[in-house]
C-alpha cells in the first residue's frame, strides 16, 4: 500500500513538473530544483504521517496500559482450600459471554471422570474457552462448574488450581535454567531421578544431555532459546511431577513430530492411569488417544460419547478420524 502511494505522489510531481516545463514557466535547471524539493516535501510528509499513525497507536496502548493497572488484582487465596480434587466435571446451565459476544448459553455437559476426553469442533466452537472456564480462568456469567458435584467457586483460585496440570499449546517459560522451569509450581520435594525419569517421559532428556550445563541451561526471556517443540516438553514434564488427578491439554502436542507424539502420549496414559485428561485436538493422531469424545460447534454440545458411537452419529468426526477409526 504504502509502495502504490509513493508511486502515485512521484507520478503526480512528474507530471505537474512536465507542465511547467513545456509550457516555459520553468527552465530545466528550476525543473531539477523543483523536483528534489518535491520529493523532499513529499517525504516529510510521509514521515510525520508515520509519526502519527505510531502516536495514535501509542495511545491506544497506553489507554489499555491504564486500565490494566487500575484494575482490582486477582485474590487467589480467597476461599477455602481444596482437600483434593475428585470425581466428574459437570457444568450446569453455564453462561459466558466475551466482550458482550454470547459464548455459552445454559450450557450442560459432563466431563466423565478417570478417561481421556477429547474437545474438537471447527476453529470459535468454544473448545478452549470451555477448557478455561473449567480450569476459573475466566469466571462463568451464570451457572455452577462442578467437581465431584462440589461447586468450584468456593475454592481459592491458588488452592483449586494447584490441584491441575495444564498444558498449552504456547507454553510461557520464564527467564531461569531448565530445572527452575521444570520443578516451578511444584509443592514437593523432587529427587534427581524423579526429575531425570521425568523428563525421559517427556522426549526432553537428551536435549538437556547436549546442553554443556545439563539443567542449569538458561533459556532465555519466556524461554526464547528453546523451539515450540521444547518448550512443550518442559511444560509436559512439570505436569508429570506435579502428579494431579487433572490434567488439561490445549493442542499440547502442536509442536512435536509424531515419534515425540507418540512417546509423550505413552508416557501420559502411564503416567495418567485412572485419572482424567481434558484435552482441544484438532489432529487425527491425538484425537484418537481418547476414549470418550465430546463435538463442539458455535458454543453448543453437538454430540458426545465413546468414539464409536460418535463415529456412527456425527459426520465432523467421521471426517477427522477416517476410515481409521471405524469400530473404535
Amino acid at each position: 500500500m504504502y509502495a502504490l502511494v509513493g508511486a502515485m505522489q512521484f507520478i503526480v510531481i512528474v507530471m505537474v513538473g512536465r507542465n511547467f516545463y513545456s509550457s516555459g514557466a520553468l527552465t530545466l535547471t528550476q525543473w531539477i530544483a523543483y523536483y528534489g524539493f518535491a520529493v523532499n516535501i513529499v517525504n516529510q510528509l510521509s514521515a510525520y504521517c508515520g509519526y502519527w499513525t505510531t502516536f495514535k497507536g501509542s495511545q491506544g496502548a497506553t489507554r489499555r496500559v491504564a486500565q490494566i493497572m487500575e484494575e482490582m488484582e486477582e485474590d487467589v487465596e480467597a476461599g477455602e482450600n481444596v482437600e483434593r480434587l475428585s470425581g466428574d466435571i459437570e457444568l450446569k446451565e453455564v453462561d459466558f459471554s466475551y466482550e458482550e459476544k454470547p459464548i455459552f448459553d445454559k450450557l450442560n455437559l459432563k466431563i466423565p471422570a478417570g478417561r481421556v476426553t477429547a474437545l474438537i469442533g471447527p476453529s470459535g466452537s468454544g473448545k478452549t474457552t470451555l477448557l478455561n472456564l473449567v480450569e476459573r480462568m475466566y469466571p462463568v456469567s451464570g451457572g455452577k462448574i462442578l467437581f465431584g458435584g462440589e461447586d468450584t467457586a468456593r475454592y481459592s483460585l491458588k488452592s483449586f488450581r494447584s490441584e491441575i496440570s495444564y498444558v498449552t499449546q504456547e507454553s510461557t517459560l520464564f527467564a531461569g535454567t531448565i530445572r527452575d522451569n521444570i520443578l516451578f509450581g511444584i509443592k514437593r520435594e523432587v529427587t534427581d531421578e524423579e526429575l531425570e525419569k521425568a523428563c525421559t517421559d517427556a522426549e526432553i532428556m537428551d536435549f538437556i544431555r547436549e546442553q554443556p550445563e545439563g539443567f542449569l541451561a538458561d533459556v532465555g526471556e519466556q524461554g526464547e532459546k528453546l523451539s515450540g517443540g521444547q518448550k512443550q516438553r518442559i511444560a509436559f514434564a512439570r505436569a508429570l511431577l506435579k502428579q494431579s488427578d487433572y490434567l488439561f491439554m490445549d493442542e499440547a502436542t502442536a509442536a512435536m513430530d509424531i515419534r515425540g507424539k507418540d512417546q509423550v502420549w505413552k508416557s501420559v496414559k502411564r503416567h495418567m492411569e485412572g485419572k482424567t485428561v481434558l484435552m482441544v485436538a484438532h489432529d487425527r493422531q491425538t484425537v484418537q488417544k481418547a476414549d470418550y469424545i465430546i463435538v463442539m460447534h458455535n458454543g453448543k454440545i453437538i454430540c458426545q460419547g465413546e468414539p464409536a458411537e460418535v463415529y456412527a452419529e456425527n459426520t465432523y468426526y467421521r471426517e477427522l478420524i477416517g476410515s481409521e477409526g471405524q469400530g473404535r
